[in-house]
C-alpha cells in the first residue's frame, strides 16, 4: 500500500507540475502575441506607406551654402506591418546616393524607433521618438556616427504630417564648433494613384 501510495503521490505531482509548466507557457506565448500586436503607433506610421517625391536641401556643413536635391522614396510594411521599411534615392548629388531605413513602434517601450543606413557612411543611424498630436509631428532623437570627426553625434529628425499626401523631413544638429543647422530639409509629396 505504502509503495501504491507513494507512487500515485509521485503520479500526481508530476502531472500537476506538468499542467502547470503547459499553462504558464501558454500565458506567455499569449504576452509574447499581445505585445507584438500592432496599434495605434503603427496607424501613425502607416501614414508614410507609399511612393513619394523627395525634393528638398541638404547643407553638408553649418556654413556651406544649401543644395537643392530630388529623389524618391518608396516605403512598404514587413514582417506583418509592424515595420515600415524605406528605400530612398537621390541620383543627382555628386555621387548617386541610397538610403534604406527600418521605422517601427515599440509597444513595450512605448516609443517610435528606427535605423537608417546609406551608401555615404558604414555606421547606422539609430532613431528613438514619440508622436507629438497637437503639431501633428513625429520627433526623434537621432544618433549618428559624425562623418567630419568620427564620433557618435545627436540631432533632432522631424516627420510633419502636413496631409494624406505631403509630408515635411527636417534633420537639425549642431556642428563640432557648436552653431546648430539643418542639413535636411526635405518634403515627401504623395506620387498619385498610389
Amino acid at each position: 500500500m505504502k509503495g501504491t501510495l507513494s507512487f500515485l503521490t509521485i503520479f500526481i505531482l508530476a502531472t500537476t507540475a506538468t499542467v502547470t509548466a503547459q499553462d504558464s507557457r501558454k500565458s506567455l506565448i499569449r504576452e509574447i502575441k499581445e505585445a507584438g500586436q500592432t496599434g495605434a503607433g503603427h496607424q501613425i506610421l502607416a501614414r508614410l506607406e507609399g511612393k513619394w517625391k523627395v525634393r528638398g536641401l541638404i547643407r553638408i556643413t553649418a556654413g556651406s551654402n544649401p543644395e537643392m536635391i530630388s529623389g524618391n522614396a518608396k516605403l512598404n510594411w514587413i514582417h506583418g506591418r509592424r515595420f515600415l521599411v524605406q528605400e530612398f534615392d537621390c541620383p543627382q548629388l555628386d555621387f548617386p546616393y541610397s538610403g534604406t531605413g527600418i521605422l517601427g513602434y515599440d509597444n513595450l517601450l512605448h516609443e517610435f524607433t528606427g535605423v537608417w543606413c546609406d551608401n555615404s557612411n558604414t555606421g547606422l543611424a539609430t532613431y528613438k521618438g514619440s508622436f507629438d498630436q497637437k503639431q501633428n509631428k513625429l520627433i526623434f532623437k537621432v544618433e549618428q556616427t559624425d562623418l567630419q570627426t568620427a564620433t557618435r553625434r545627436t540631432a533632432t529628425a522631424t516627420y510633419t504630417f502636413n496631409s494624406d499626401s505631403t509630408i515635411d523631413y527636417k534633420v537639425t544638429t549642431t556642428d563640432s564648433e557648436g552653431v546648430q543647422f539643418s542639413p535636411i530639409e526635405f518634403q515627401y509629396r504623395k506620387q498619385k494613384g498610389l
